[in-house]
């Protein structure tokens, strides 16, 4: 799946990777991981995208605070995107 402008508007938040590997095509940006597993739609990113890009804040909160995805949503995207940016580490 390829990026969208909007998606890399909002920048990395300190100690969490957002990554996004032109190469091998991998992205490790929260965002992209739920629309690739099917969890959130584009709209409710954009949605959450442009309260991050107003008020601030983590994406995943956002999207929880917003009803968009669960807290165990989140969690286990978190699993998903660490490992997809330790996977990209060694490569």
């Amino acid at each position: 799946m390829g990026r969208s402008a909007a998606h890399s508007v909002v920048p990395n938040t300190p100690g969490l990777p957002g990554v996004y590997h032109k190469e091998i095509g991998m992205s490790s940006l929260i965002g992209d991981i739920l629309l690739e597993e099917g969890k959130i739609t584009e709209e409710q990113l954009q949605r959450a995208l442009n309260e991050q890009r107003n008020r601030g804040g983590l994406l995943g909160i956002i999207l929880v605070n917003q009803k968009a995805i669960s807290e165990v949503e989140l969690i286990q995207c978190l699993i998903v995107q660490q490992t997809k940016a330790g996977r990209s580490h060694e490569m």
